[in-house]
């Protein structure tokens, strides 16, 4: 009984976790709007510099779990 309120604390705490990423993410995504379309940011000025030839989107948690589902 111990291990599952053990294994209940540590889904409920990745949970909670994976709202805090997506509502940074949404957050995320408009500041970069903000500053694309009112400060006149180039795009390009706003990629992130991942190490290597992968991209952002292949790193991400969304896009690894969306490739796991394939």
């Amino acid at each position: 009984a111990e291990k599952l309120q053990s294994q209940n604390n540590m889904l409920q705490m990745v949970l909670k976790h994976q709202l805090l990423i997506e509502e940074l993410m949404r957050e995320n995504e408009k500041l970069c709007q903000i500053l694309i379309e009112e400060l006149k940011v180039p795009p390009s000025k706003l990629q992130s510099s991942f190490s290597g030839s992968k991209s952002p989107c292949s790193e991400c948690f969304v896009c690894r779990r969306k490739q796991r589902k394939r």
